[in-house]
């Protein structure tokens, strides 16, 4: 549930989300289909921001930023007990001289107290905005990540834009190490295809290629990065 924070009642603004969620883990074996292990999490979420970000035919403007929190307690019912922090920052930058031109700018610091359902709280692979790197590449339970790309239209139609990215990221165990981990690079190009026959979908597909790892991973979608 969110609610608006200011006095013009708009979809823009300051804001502050409120959720409660019920996450369920069983592991079973193999052909025996038995349960051997089962556990929940049952969280409480806020999330307070300020959204300023606009979306235009071709592109965005503006900017958001937040940060939000997740708590699982034994008081909600939840096997496990943890603390989820993350802050983020998305600016979408435009040229007057160019209107349909695009700098998209985000940065994300995130920090969990102990692990969620027994997996890391945080990954980071292609499929998680660090792209060029393999499914689950990294994870931990601290993270930053930054990503940069440029878009511009084709010559050919400004329904068809292209655009070159550059992702940086990593994780640790503690947010005590995280600034003692190797930063790992994903560059790349993409296109953006807005389709209007079919209510202005935007097709998605990034090349990318992960320096650690010297790796090339395709990015396919109907969203947009971040």
């Amino acid at each position: 549930m969110r609610f608006w924070l200011d006095d013009q009642h708009n979809y823009h603004g300051p804001y502050l989300d409120v959720g409660f969620s019920i996450n369920n883990r069983d592991q079973k074996t193999i052909g025996t289909n038995t349960i051997v292990n089962s556990a929940s999490s049952n969280t409480i979420g806020f999330e307070l921001g300020n959204k300023r970000s606009h979306v235009h035919q071709f592109n965005r403007s503006g900017m958001d930023y937040g940060y939000s929190l997740n708590i699982a307690s034994s008081a909600f019912g939840s096997d496990s007990t943890y603390f989820k922090h993350m802050l983020f920052y998305r600016n979408y930058i435009t040229f007057d001289s160019r209107p349909n031109e695009n700098l998209n700018i985000q940065t994300i610091l995130g920090h969990a107290t102990s692990d969620v359902l027994g997996d890391k709280a945080f990954i980071l692979d292609f499929r998680n905005d660090l792209r060029g790197y393999a499914r689950g590449r990294f994870q931990g339970n601290a993270m930053y990540l930054v990503n940069i790309e440029y878009m511009t239209p084709s010559s050919y139609s400004p329904n068809l834009r292209y655009l070159g990215f550059i992702d940086a990221g990593t994780t640790s165990d503690s947010i005590e190490t995280l600034s003692e981990e190797t930063v790992h690079l994903g560059v790349g190009f993409g296109i953006r295809w807005k389709v209007p026959a079919f209510v202005n979908l935007d097709i998605r597909i990034d090349i990318g290629y992960g320096v650690s790892d010297e790796n090339v991973q395709a990015t396919f979608g109907t969203r947009n990065a971040f």
